[in-house]
C-alpha cells in the first residue's frame, strides 16, 4: 500500500488510535507520520502500514511546511469532520470516529 506524502491517515491502533495524523514519508516497511503537536515534523512517529488508514483528505506541501501549520490544518479538518458527522470519518471506509 503507497501512501505520499501529505496524505491524511487515521491511527487503528496503538495508544494513539483514532488520531488524525499526515504523512511526511516512508522508512523501509513503515509510514512516517506527524501531527505537528505531540509527533513534530522534524521527529515523526513510525507505524505500521497495517496499523494506517488512509483517508481521502491530502494536505498540501504548505500545510506540511511547519508545525503549526500543520496543527491548524489537520485541526481545521476535525472540526469540519465534527461539525459535519459527529466525528472523523474515513471517507474511503465509511469509519467513524465520533
Amino acid at each position: 500500500m503507497e501512501f505520499e506524502a501529505g496524505r491524511v491517515v487515521r491511527s487503528k491502533a496503538g495508544h494513539d488510535s483514532n488520531d488524525i495524523f499526515a504523512v511526511v514519508g516512508t522508512e523501509g516497511n513503515y509510514v512516517l507520520i506527524c501531527d505537528g503537536k505531540e509527533r513534530k515534523v522534524e521527529k515523526p512517529k513510525r507505524k505500521n502500514p497495517k496499523h494506517i488508514e488512509k483517508t481521502s483528505y491530502v494536505l498540501s506541501p504548505e500545510e506540511m511546511a511547519a508545525n503549526g501549520r500543520l496543527k491548524k490544518a489537520l485541526g481545521r479538518l476535525r472540526a469540519e469532520a465534527d461539525k459535519s458527522s459527529g466525528g472523523f470519518v474515513n471517507v474511503q471506509t465509511g469509519y467513524d470516529r465520533g
